[in-house]
């Protein structure tokens, strides 16, 4: 049994972009968005009152799945490749995008990211952002 398992997803935040538009640009299915200056709702619709502050996308790139994270990203990167110049104008505007990353481990585990999907990650604006699940 594998001892380590991980999920991947893209999360955009920007100031003020509509999430429609950010949906349609990435050519991705969310898993839940919202747009700034709307009412603020639960995932399920449920209005919450006040408005958003900022617009919010996340996609899951790669389900759950068993082995070390660092090859999903490796497999992720060219699949955002052609989003570099989107993700760079969002940055550019004030918004973030990053790769999402939750590692499920029974175990001290660690990492090494090489140079080159750092360089990529840096290339396509994208941060990287891993937190470790017991």
């Amino acid at each position: 049994m594998e001892k380590e398992t991980f999920t991947i997803s893209l999360r955009v935040v920007h100031p003020t972009e509509a999430h429609q538009t950010i949906i349609q640009s990435l050519g991705l299915e969310p898993e839940f968005a919202y747009t700034a200056g709307k009412p603020r709702a639960n995932p399920k619709g449920q209005v919450l009152g006040g408005v958003n502050k900022c617009t919010y996308c996340t996609f899951t790139l790669l389900a759950k799945q068993p082995g070390d994270f660092t090859e999903g990203v490796k497999q992720i990167l060219p699949l955002l490749a052609p989003h570099r110049c989107y993700l760079k104008k969002l940055t550019n505007e004030g918004g973030r995008a990053e790769l999402f990353v939750g590692v499920f481990v029974e175990e001290t585990t660690g990492f090494t990211l090489g140079v080159g999907e750092m360089s990529e990650l840096a290339d396509l604006s994208l941060e990287l952002s891993v937190e470790f699940y017991y």
